[in-house]
């Protein structure tokens, strides 16, 4: 599923005002179980920041 850290509205971010949200998907229950056997937690969460103030959009 998707968690959602934090969804706010910004002003003085990148491209003026904007959108920015934190989020992470747990992909463990999308991937088979003998493969997600051999990786660590870690790989199991991807985390994913967006900033977005159209049409400028940063995400890492």
């Amino acid at each position: 599923g998707v968690e959602i850290l934090e969804n706010r509205p910004y002003t003085d971010g990148p491209g003026g005002s904007g959108q920015y949200t934190h989020k992470v998907y747990h992909i463990g229950q999308h991937i088979p179980s003998w493969f997600r056997s051999i990786l660590p937690k870690a790989a199991l969460r991807v985390e994913e920041e967006s900033w977005n103030a159209y049409p400028y959009t940063r995400t890492r």
